[in-house]
């Protein structure tokens, strides 16, 4: 179903509560490996900036971003509502959308809580790694000697094949 439908049943519906249950699959499991894969791709996309000209990653900071694609994935995955995830203004208008009729909150409060809860606690997690294994200073060192032996036993192979 598309937003704009969902909403206008939303806005005429006597019960909203009821409206917001039947569109959400309350039987609906999401299996641990696509919650961690999901999870991933929202810390990929709010932790991290590539500039296009150099290829080289950088570190950013985007918890509004996060808190954005945190809901619409969980409306995304929990109900029959269509959402165009790859498009970050379609998805903040949407967002809009669905907040400013309060159907956002309606629905979140309709999804399974350990459903809410396991998604929330492993994106948490998943926060923390990124920042553990990219922003310590021992897992810098860490890249950083990896690739020095990397640069040594390709300087090691080049010598080898020119004798």
């Amino acid at each position: 179903m598309k937003i704009e439908e969902f909403v206008g049943y939303y806005n005429l519906a006597k019960d909203k509560k009821a409206e917001c249950e039947k569109r959400v699959r309350t039987d609906k499991y999401v299996p641990f490996l696509t919650k961690i894969a999901e999870c991933d791709n929202i810390v990929k996309v709010t932790m991290e900036y590539t500039n296009e000209e150099t290829q080289v990653s950088s570190f950013v900071q985007n918890t509004p971003g996060r808190f954005l694609l945190l809901n619409m994935k969980l409306i995304s995955l929990y109900t029959d509502i269509e959402l165009e995830m790859s498009d970050g203004l379609q998805l903040a208008e949407s967002y809009d959308k669905l907040n400013k009729c309060g159907a956002l909150d309606m629905l979140i409060a309709c999804l399974p809580i350990h459903e809410f809860k396991e998604f929330s606690t492993l994106l948490q997690m998943c926060v923390d790694d990124y920042l553990t294994n990219n922003r310590e200073l021992t897992s810098y060192m860490d890249k950083k000697m990896d690739g020095l032996v990397q640069m040594a036993l390709a300087a090691q192979e080049t010598e080898t094949k020119e004798e």
